[in-house]
């Protein structure tokens, strides 16, 4: 038997992605229950191992006054992440950063086809108003409730051009 060759859609995979990426942010939304430790983890972790702040700049190779500087410009979200790396490193810790969605992808790209349509709908409403042309309130609803299922469904960049 000969081998089966597949052709995937560019919208098919990409599709796929977005179906994956939204998997892996559902298993993030609890991680927005954890509590940054107001001195920061840099800090929190390396008074949790036992380690001082000199020792911790030996294995960065920093002076401690440059542990102190980092430690103090992590908790307001001063440092660049190539430090959080290096830090993490020497503290025998994986650094982990990603972005947690306030609400389901889903659910943002329906709210915005909703306004999307909301907003194409009363402009081209108030031009047949003009005209003396105007259509029910009910009718209204229909047309951004078609419009949007219609933004959603070709999934396109209209969503975000329109604001």
């Amino acid at each position: 038997m000969g081998n089966v060759l597949f052709f995937y859609s560019e919208n098919f995979v990409k599709d796929l992605m977005k179906r994956q990426v939204i998997r892996e942010l559902q298993k993030l939304t609890d991680l927005k229950l954890v509590i940054k430790p107001s001195s920061g983890w840099i800090r929190t972790i390396r008074e949790a191992l036992g380690m001082t702040a000199e020792q911790l700049g030996k294995r960065l190779h920093a002076i401690q006054q440059r542990v102190s500087a980092i430690e103090k410009a992590e908790p307001i979200g001063a440092l660049r992440i190539k430090t959080l790396e290096e830090v993490a490193l020497a503290l025998n810790c994986d650094l982990v950063y990603f972005l947690v969605p306030k609400q389901p992808i889903e659910k943002m790209l329906e709210r915005q086809a909703y306004k999307i349509a909301r907003k194409r709908i009363e402009q081209s409403s108030h031009s047949m108003d003009l005209e003396e042309q105007s259509i029910s309130e009910e009718e209204k609803r229909r047309q951004i409730d078609k419009l949007a299922k219609e933004l959603l469904v070709k999934k396109s960049k209209e969503l975000w051009s329109d604001e």
